[in-house]
């Protein structure tokens, strides 16, 4: 009877952080993407051009 018990434990309890971490990365994820997208252009206008001077030096 334990183990199911467990088992039956864990299936709401993974179904709950589902759905809490879902929903709360749904808005999260909107202001997220913003940042993020800047930060990438920033890395690949800044990495893309050092890459093309090392890369001929090495």
């Amino acid at each position: 009877m334990s183990p199911p018990n467990r088992f039956g434990s864990l299936k709401p309890t993974q179904d709950l952080n589902r759905t809490g971490p879902s929903l709360s990365s749904k808005p999260n994820s909107e202001f997220v993407l913003r940042p993020n997208s800047l930060l990438l252009y920033f890395l690949l206008a800044v990495c893309v051009p050092l890459f093309i001077l090392l890369h001929p030096t090495l």
